[in-house]
């Protein structure tokens, strides 16, 4: 794997790197992580894609990790020595549960223990944890899946995933790749107070708590933990370090659900999905902790990774409310993934996608995902 970064989020520059790994004789496809704040025209962005004689594949995210930090512009540049089978998958918010005619299509691999099945959605759509068990349910648990949620909280209705065919929004990028891979996986939050029945809920919109308006509810809990009153926005803003947590993880840890947005009847809008029926609890995390479950992230990835031979790279997704809330601190998060001189590359993302060990695919928030990777045919 060849890997070029640039803070400059200029197009030309991004040309460049790209002209520059398409004459790798040994590059046979290209993924591109960009960050949200680059200048990027669409129409030329669109004429670029159409126009790299390799496959090409990747998305855009609030921020890109490289260098042992976060950047809130430039472009990561991966040169693959495998090539990706590619597919687009439409309409995410329309797209009926159970349905998998458009998901087919991707080819066997010879080896699907040592492939794995990178997954790139917009990060906005409501109908991501349908697609995702609807994907599961296609290809099965042998695959390694990983990826995350690509857009930008700013901006609603915004193309942020690509491919060689186009730019789009509330799509998902699948690609397949001869990649051995180890993922890990940890949030680092505890439970707090009570438990709640989310007793009405659509998608990723909590409606109530015990038939109470869900922010009613969730403001009160805050309020018991010392947080300051405040407009709806402001209290999200101010309580990034709280979130709910999903008991139906069957590896053990519960899933995080990140509230974003308060609609006008108190509903509370997640980055996920919330079952109608579950049982939902307040969660909290501290710097500590959330730096200590990139640690455990990293020792998953070093467990779970098939390969003989040393990986070539740690690719990271790391919730983006993750990075607001560290700040500073951020970089020790990165640093406590790091392992040798092995780089650490990846985004910060809205929502997190990887399988729980050999159990179901999952969309996760506030979670960090780590990857031990190789090209199955590297030397």
């Amino acid at each position: 794997m060849e890997i070029r970064f640039t803070r400059s989020g200029a197009l030309e520059d991004l040309e460049s790197l790209v002209s520059e790994l398409s004459r790798h004789p040994e590059v046979e496809g290209i993924l591109i992580l960009a960050a949200a704040a680059n200048p990027l025209p669409e129409d030329p962005f669109r004429v670029f894609l159409g126009q790299c004689s390799l496959p090409i594949f990747g998305g855009i995210f609030p921020q890109i990790i490289a260098e042992g930090d976060a950047h809130s512009t430039g472009f990561l540049v991966l040169g693959l020595r495998c090539a990706p089978r590619l597919k687009v998958v439409f309409g995410l918010n329309n797209r009926p549960s159970g349905s998998t005619e458009d998901l087919v299509g991707l080819p066997d691999s010879d080896a699907p223990e040592k492939s794995t099945l990178f997954t790139i959605v917009d990060g906005r759509s409501g109908g991501i944890d349908g697609f995702l068990k609807d994907l599961y349910a296609t290809y099965g648990a042998q695959i390694s899946y990983l990826g995350g949620g690509a857009g930008s909280l700013e901006r609603v209705d915004w193309p942020c995933v690509f491919t060689n065919e186009g730019f789009f929004r509330d799509s998902a990028i699948l690609a397949q790749l001869d990649l051995m891979s180890g993922v890990g996986v940890a949030h680092g939050m505890q439970v707090v107070g009570q438990s709640f029945l989310a007793t009405e809920s659509w998608q990723n919109k909590l409606q109530t708590l015990d038939w109470e308006p869900a922010f009613d509810v969730y403001r009160e809990q805050l309020q018991t933990y010392g947080e300051v009153q405040g407009t709806p926005r402001t209290l999200l803003e101010k309580s990034r370090e709280y979130a709910f947590g999903l008991s139906r993880s069957a590896a053990g840890e519960m899933v995080v659900r990140d509230p974003m947005f308060v609609g006008s009847d108190k509903e509370i809008i997640c980055a996920g999905a919330i079952p109608r029926g579950c049982k939902i609890n307040i969660l909290k995390g501290e710097v500590d902790s959330f730096i200590k479950a990139a640690g455990s992230a990293r020792q998953q990835a070093q467990k779970n990774y098939p390969g003989e031979t040393p990986p070539v790279a740690i690719l990271v997704f790391t919730c983006y409310s993750r990075e607001i809330y560290l700040g500073d601190r951020f970089c020790e998060e990165i640093a406590a993934i790091t392992e040798d001189e092995t780089p650490v590359v990846g985004a910060t993302t809205i929502g997190e996608i990887a399988n729980l060990g050999q159990h179901y695919l999952e969309f996760l928030n506030k979670t960090v995902v780590a990857a031990q990777v190789r090209c199955r045919f590297s030397p």
